[in-house]
């Protein structure tokens, strides 16, 4: 259940944050729609075809950035999960009686 809540944090992260680079990208509308409609590929959207080489690089940046964002967004929710188990351990694990704690071991 985790990996795949993990994976809907990833494809939210991902999606989100390529909507709002290609937005203020320079690529033309027409690359930018093209990607935007295969979103749901992730990282394994096609570049489009009759890119200029700086568009190309620039598209691939927008990718390797998003699915960065993505990725950073899974982490967090990683390490909030990761702490939040430690707190419960730590609050709802039983506590030694007192004089077992003062006893004398010998």
């Amino acid at each position: 259940m985790a990996v795949s809540l993990l994976a809907l944090v990833l494809a939210h992260g991902f999606v989100s944050s390529l909507a709002d680079r290609l937005a203020y990208s320079t690529l033309p509308p027409e690359a930018r729609e093209q990607m935007l409609a295969n979103q749901a590929r992730l990282h394994d959207i096609p570049i489009p075809p009759g890119l200029t080489p700086p568009e190309r690089r620039q598209a691939v940046q927008l990718l390797d950035e998003a699915f960065l964002a993505g990725f950073h967004s899974v982490m967090l929710v990683c390490a909030i999960s990761a702490w939040a188990g430690g707190l419960a351990v730590l609050l709802l694990l039983p506590k030694p009686p007192a004089e077992k704690l003062n006893a004398d071991p010998g």
